[in-house]
């Protein structure tokens, strides 16, 4: 949900840390191994574990979005059985992004929307990772669990992912381009680049070291315009990708 469209009441949230007479308490915990991530929600009643929910994300997912997930999972679960929870996490930054009035990321305003349509049901506190706690150890065990054995859950990508996708398939059509460049202009700078490579320039050879400089300037500014040509043709590429 973009977040110009979200109510004023639902962009700033704040939830009690505890619902007095909660019916669950709930553990939730997230976690990333070796580029595999997953989370778990443990069920507690009366402090006996009743039910684990685990789950696992695509190798792209952040633990963030995971621990995100999570929170979402337990309170979407709250409203389905019409029941008053306490969800415990060790997820600083998640209930900082719940909190926040400024987040613009879809994701996290559509775990916000959810949260806002049970607030008064829910309570959310955060515990301090490794610190005993029986819920909380569990859940972390739990979230482990996930990454190998949890139920296939889908999350979109973050942008870092999408950006760093686009970067490398940039990176590789220039190369592309760089390579089959044949003008005059292309070999000669391709030249100058493999003699700098092989060639250390002495401290004291700059008069050299300079007409090398102007000569590549020279040949650089000719590609410029076949370069601009190349480039519209890559974002034209992009655009038709998206």
């Amino acid at each position: 949900m973009p977040f110009k469209n979200i109510p004023s009441r639902q962009k700033l949230i704040n939830l009690d840390s505890n619902i007095p007479n909660a019916d669950y308490e709930i553990y939730t915990d997230g976690s990333r191994i070796k580029n595999e991530t997953g989370f778990e929600v443990c069920i507690l009643k009366d402090e006996i574990n009743i039910q684990n929910y685990l789950f696992k994300l695509n190798t792209f997912n952040l633990v963030f979005q995971a621990e995100l997930a999570a929170i979402e999972f337990a309170v979407n679960w709250a409203v389905k059985e019409k029941v008053k929870v306490n969800v415990h996490t060790d997820s600083l930054s998640s209930i900082s992004a719940i909190n926040s009035a400024n987040t613009r990321s879809e994701f996290v305003n559509k775990v916000k929307s959810n949260i806002f349509k049970a607030k008064n049901t829910v309570g959310l506190s955060w515990l301090k990772a490794h610190v005993g706690i029986p819920g909380s150890k569990l859940a972390n065990q739990q979230a482990k669990l996930a990454i190998t054995s949890g139920e296939k859950f889908v999350i979109p990508a973050p942008y870092s992912h999408l950006k760093c996708l686009l970067k490398n398939y940039i990176i590789n059509k220039w190369n592309e381009y760089w390579n089959s460049y044949d003008s005059a202009s292309g070999i000669r700078v391709r030249g100058y680049i493999n003699q700098r490579r092989e060639t250390t320039v002495s401290l004291n050879n700059d008069n050299k070291s300079n007409s090398l400089n102007k000569k590549f300037m020279k040949n650089i500014l000719a590609m410029r315009h076949e370069y601009r040509h190349y480039l519209s043709s890559l974002l034209n590429s992009l655009i038709a990708i998206h």
